[in-house]
Formats: structure tokens, C-alpha cells, sequence
């Protein structure tokens, strides 16, 4: 069993309650095999369970702070299909106005169904953009995903300008797809 979505959540295991900063099922799973490998390699799991909740993961859904967005804004490298069903089950979880979700994903990625799982989310506005290594042209994202988009340059940070100007306190902000992606804008902005 999951408890939250931001913030500490909270994961019912064998050896206890573990809190991570991590979101979502997904996350649980994560954490269940982990603690499990440790009981494997001979270690007891239950004195170390609150040292998960040190546990930081930059760019799997973590939150960042960027002047000049008055929402939140998260970076989340679900660069397949399995990464993308897991960050919609932590939107499940979540509520706003507007969903800014900028996307860019390698050229060898199932894009199409990647968006498909997209486009349902409510109030999304779809952002697409190239990363840095082995990109996805602009040009070659699913028809359907470019007649949806709201807006797409090939550069990441002319995307987030651009998504500066219009997003509101009750919107939330998402850069997802490419690890490569998501890499650099944690390097860009020094996080």
C-alpha cells in the first residue's frame, strides 16, 4: 500500500513502514526490491528503513525550483512506455489547472504510444521539443501529437520560456521523455 504523492511517501513492507521521497506505485515496487536484495545479501531492512527517506533521485519526478514559474515544475525521465504509464499513475494522484507537459524522447522510443497514454491527462497542453542525443525530429513525432501540441522548438529552454509566459499558480509543469532530456536541464540549471 502507497500513501501520498508529494513529499514523504509512505509504503507498508514486511519490515515496517518505509517513507521515500520517491513517487508513485512504481516507487513502492522499487522499494520493496531493494529492501528485499538487502535481506538477500544478509543485512535486517527494518533499522535501516527511515534512511530511505534520504533517498533523492534527480529527474525521476523531482520537483525543481525555477525563477519566474509561479507552479510547480518537475523533471521526469520516463523515457518508454512502462515510465510513461508509471508518471500517469502519480498524476492520478495529483491536481491542477493546467498540465504543461513538455515531451521529448529519442528517435528508438514508441512515441506513438507514449502519447497515446498522454493525451487523455485533463487540461494538458502539450509541449514538444528534441534531446540532446539520438533525438526524435520535430518533424517525425506522431500526427496526432503535433496537430495536439500547444507549442515546440527544438530547443528545451525556448520550450520553457515559452511555457514561462503562460502557466498560472494552479498549473504544473512537467519536462519528460529522454533521460538525455532531463540531464540537461538539471546541468543547465545547476541542480
Amino acid at each position: 500500500e502507497t500513501v501520498g504523492v508529494l513529499g514523504l511517501n509512505q509504503s507498508s513492507t514486511k519490515w515496517g513502514v518505509a517513507r521515500t521521497s520517491l513517487c508513485g506505485p512504481r516507487a513502492a515496487e522499487n522499494t520493496s526490491t531493494a529492501l528485499t536484495m538487502f535481506e538477500q545479501l544478509g543485512f535486517a531492512p527494518g533499522p535501516h528503513l527511515a534512511s530511505l527517506a534520504q533517498v533523492h533521485w534527480p529527474g525521476r519526478f523531482s520537483r525543481i525550483e525555477l525563477a519566474g514559474f509561479s507552479c510547480p515544475v518537475f523533471l521526469s525521465g520516463d523515457h518508454n512506455l512502462q515510465g510513461i504509464e508509471s508518471l500517469v499513475q502519480i498524476f492520478n494522484g495529483m491536481r491542477w489547472k493546467n498540465l504543461h507537459l513538455i515531451l521529448g524522447v529519442c528517435a528508438d522510443k514508441n512515441t506513438a504510444g507514449m502519447y497515446e497514454r498522454l493525451e487523455s491527462l485533463p487540461g494538458l497542453r502539450l509541449y514538444l521539443t528534441e534531446t540532446p542525443v539520438r533525438t526524435l525530429p520535430l518533424a517525425d513525432y506522431p500526427v496526432r501529437a503535433l496537430a495536439a501540441a500547444t507549442g515546440s522548438d527544438r530547443d528545451v529552454f525556448e520550450v520553457l520560456a515559452m511555457v514561462q509566459r503562460q502557466v498560472q499558480k494552479d498549473d504544473v509543469v512537467v519536462v519528460t521523455g529522454s533521460l538525455y532530456l532531463v540531464a540537461s536541464v538539471l546541468q543547465k540549471f545547476g541542480i
